[in-house]
Order: C-alpha cells, then structure tokens, then sequence
C-alpha cells in the first residue's frame, strides 16, 4: 500500500511540474489520524448511547482509494460502486499568499459531521447509527504552489457497515 501511495504522490508530482504547478499529494491514512477520527465517532455515539465502533482496515482501504479518486478528479459524488455500505464525504481548503496554507486536519471531518446533529442530518445519524458497527476512512491531501500563492485541499471518505440511514431507529 506504502509504494502505491509514494508511486501516486511521484505521478501527481510530475503531472503539476508538467503543467507548470508545483505540488505534492498525500495518500493513505496516518494511524494519528484513524485513531483521532474512531476517537471522534464514539464520542458522539456514546452521547446516544449507541455501541463503539470498530475500526476496518478493509474499508479504509476502499475508502482510501475512493479520496484519492476525488481529490484527483474534483468531483464530489458519492461512489456509486461503494456496495452495501454507508458513505460520507468531506473536502476542506486553505489558502495563503506570500505564506505557507494553513496545515488541513482529518478530524474537522467528523466535527462537521456532528454539527449535523441539530436538524439530525444524514452525516451525523450515520456516525451514530445504531446498527452500525464498523467505520474506516481515507484521507487525501494535495497541496499546490502557484507563483506566491499555496492552497491545501484535503478529502476524507469514511465507510461504514452496516449502512445507515435506511429505515428505524437511528440511536
């Protein structure tokens, strides 16, 4: 998984020298950051009282590829091909000028989420779903320099199984 990653981030690389952008791309998901989201996902299942979550590594994995896809692309469609599993996606940007972007973190995903919970949107009930018992997620980060000005852009796809949000009790 190690050398797909470094083989795409040397692919995109090329592609923003090419057309003269200079760029790296960050694939795969740091452990910090899967423990810091599970972390996140049980604290608010917990305020329901719903069971922990279990972290997937098989749905990280197709999680991963699904954020790299996206952050490639641009696009922001859920997978169609994703199966019978739950999906929530989550894009986040800086900007600087004359200094660095200011430094993205996969945890605001679960936090925009939650603040969901208010009109209990489709991203917060599916955190907290009550049949769900297992979430893995992939984050993409891109970060681009043009002239004097850097941007961020960052994906995070989080998969969950059971799905949500498909009839009964959410919590």
């Amino acid at each position: 998984m190690k050398t797909i990653a470094t083989c795409a981030t040397a692919v995109l690389a090329a592609v923003f020298a090419l057309v003269g952008i200079a760029g790296t791309a960050f694939a795969d998901t740091s452990t910090s950051d899967a423990d810091a989201i599970l972390a996140l996902h049980n604290q608010y299942r917990a305020e329901v009282g719903t069971a922990p979550l279990q972290w997937d590594t098989t749905l990280q994995a197709s999680a991963q590829q699904y954020a790299d896809q996206l952050l490639a692309s641009g696009k922001r469609d859920h997978d169609p091909n994703r199966g019978p599993v739950g999906e929530n996606l989550y894009w986040d940007a800086s900007n600087g000028t004359r200094q660095p972007a200011a430094t993205l973190n996969a945890t605001s995903a679960p936090i925009s989420w939650y603040t969901e919970k208010t009109v209990l949107g489709g991203h917060y009930t599916q955190m907290v779903w009550k049949d769900t018992t297992n979430v893995g997620c992939g984050v993409a980060t891109k970060s681009e320099t043009q002239g004097d000005t850097q941007s961020n852009t960052q994906v995070v796809v989080c998969r969950y199984s059971p799905a949500g949000n498909t009839g009964g009790p959410a919590f």
